[in-house]
């Protein structure tokens, strides 16, 4: 298993990918966190304004405009949940079963309505991209810190 799984590995890493995106943040992160997990070379093209990714050529890659994208061998893909899902499945880290599948999605989709709001919040109230008041940064605190002890309970 594991000389198929390497093999899979290898021919994914010969292929380019390209990740549009900013420096920092949580969407882009994610995707080269699992890129580096799955041994696949990314190539991040960073944006520093606003104006870099809403030009005629950016849009043809997604037309919403928006980053992260991959550009893959394939065409492009937008959406990081749509990038981490894609990258998972190339490396044969998604699962083997449909069930299997099913538990990465679940995992997925609570990382996006659980944990990387609340997040956010704290991140970039920090970093001074927004600014929030006491209470809503105390809200999101106590939000992440409820995640991290249920992420801890179930692990043991």
């Amino acid at each position: 298993i594991r000389d198929r799984y390497m093999g899979i590995q290898a021919r994914f890493i010969n292929m380019t990918h390209k990740l549009y995106s900013t420096r920092y943040g949580s969407r882009q992160n994610k995707i080269l966190i699992l890129a580096r997990y799955a041994n696949v070379e990314v190539e991040h093209v960073i944006f520093t304004k606003l104006e870099d990714f809403k030009t005629p050529e950016f849009f043809q890659k997604n037309p919403n405009g928006k980053i992260p994208v991959l550009e893959t061998p394939q065409g492009f893909l937008f959406e990081s949940q749509a990038i981490a899902r894609y990258l998972a499945r190339q490396a044969n880290l998604y699962g083997h079963s449909v069930y299997e599948q099913a538990q990465v999605d679940q995992w997925l989709d609570w990382d996006t309505t659980e944990l990387s709001p609340p997040l956010g919040t704290l991140v970039y109230d920090t970093f001074g991209r927004i600014t929030v008041d006491q209470e809503q940064f105390s809200q999101a605190w106590n939000r992440v810190r409820g995640q991290s002890l249920f992420q801890t309970k179930i692990q043991n």
